[in-house]
């Protein structure tokens, strides 16, 4: 892919817009009061909290929540006669598939999501694959820097493997991140004064031309040449979309990342008829009337991945993380034609029974009378076709 040449001041939509807010250099949705628990909050959560997840053994694991092999483990190479198709690696990792090229959504195929290997929340569903499984991956995307979703061991494995081909879509202030953190131990070759004060170094910073560090609403574009016609230059455009949530990795870094959520749209110049848009909402709170300014201005939506899980206590999580009501919403505001369940099943983050966020989703299907795949939920590993 290459990158269309176009002025700085058209990559942002202009209109009276959900920006976020920045105070003493931190991020902060400008329409909550608060936006992350307090310490407080999460120690009675931890001391009294009533943990209902109840995960079984394996045997029940197996029956409940199957892994099945990807198909692209023993089909590298194999040509995709589609447009659009996903594939389910658990929790927020999807590998989605839009005419012709590979993008892959919050990486983590570590078996604990925490900063210390052994502790923290552990995968009670392996990863279905290893990175050096995936086929040729062309661009990731990040929602936020929360250790489900931000996995440094998997993107040292990713930029191992695919280098500075690779294209990384992030939100404001995590390309540093990246480059002092993932990046630079696997480049030897920089001059030493490149890696000195790294988060200051310009030089540095422009070295990594294959990371698009974004705000709300910031757009980027590319161009390739499609497969079936080599004449017609294919668009992919990505955009960072607000999203109601919040970011920390240590003690003193709370909202220094901006968070957020992304819209990718393919544009065919001789066919826009073929034209695709798939939405990834990461981790969000519900707030109406954000979703419909995304709506309005970005959607229909042919696909969407919304998240169901990690909603109990809701006194805690109500502000953070939606509940499978609460995605249903979302999948109508947006006019989904289609959505993936996403954010369950895979860790246990909160109190919720294990199988509870796809068990509410099917009932609130079933009351609404939604086709079963308007809505849907896959295996571990599983791959759906969305044509």
């Amino acid at each position: 892919m290459e990158r269309l040449k176009e002025e700085q001041n058209d990559n942002v939509i202009s209109a009276d817009l959900y920006h976020p807010m920045i105070l003493d250099e931190r991020f902060h949705n400008s329409w909550l009061v608060n936006d992350c628990p307090n310490i407080i909050d999460l120690l009675k959560w931890k001391l009294f909290g009533n943990d209902k997840s109840c995960i079984p053994d394996k045997k029940i694991l197996d029956e409940t929540l199957p892994i099945i092999m990807p198909y692209f483990i023993n089909n590298l190479t194999e040509l995709r006669d589609h447009q659009v198709e996903v594939t389910w690696l658990g929790h927020s990792t999807l590998l989605i598939y839009l005419d012709g090229i590979f993008i892959l959504t919050d990486p983590i195929f570590s078996e604990y999501s925490s900063p210390i290997a052994h502790l923290g929340p552990k995968r009670y569903r392996k990863i279905p694959c290893t990175v050096e499984q995936l086929p040729n991956i062309h661009a990731v995307i990040i929602s936020h820097s929360h250790f489900d979703h931000l996995d440094l061991p998997s993107i040292k494995d990713l930029h191992k493997k695919f280098g500075m081909n690779l294209k990384w879509f992030v939100p404001k202030n995590m390309k540093c991140w990246l480059i002092e953190n993932a990046f630079y131990s696997d480049i030897t070759y920089l001059p030493l004064i490149f890696i000195k004060n790294k988060s200051n170094d310009s030089k540095s910073k422009t070295f990594f031309t294959n990371i698009y560090d974004m705000t709300w609403w910031q757009r980027e574009k590319f161009s390739f040449t499609s497969k079936d016609n080599l004449q017609e230059n294919i668009q992919i455009e990505f955009t960072l979309l607000p999203a109601q949530h919040w970011c920390k990795r240590t003690l003193n870094d709370e909202n220094k990342m901006l968070w957020g959520s992304w819209a990718i749209k393919s544009r065919h110049p001789s066919s826009p008829a073929s034209n695709k848009s798939v939405y990834f909402a990461g981790d969000t709170g519900f707030h109406a009337p954000l979703f419909e300014q995304i709506s309005r201005l970005m959607g229909p939506f042919d696909f969407c991945a919304i998240p169901i899980g990690a909603y109990e206590p809701r006194w805690l999580t109500k502000y953070n993380h939606v509940n499978p009501e609460e995605a249903v919403e979302i999948h109508k505001i947006l006019k989904s034609r289609r959505s993936l369940a996403i954010h369950w099943g895979t860790f246990v983050m909160t109190d919720e029974f294990y199988l509870e966020p796809r068990d509410r989703l099917e009932e609130i299907k079933k009351q609404l009378k939604m086709s079963p795949d308007e809505f849907f939920t896959l295996k571990h590993g599983e791959t759906k076709i969305l044509d």
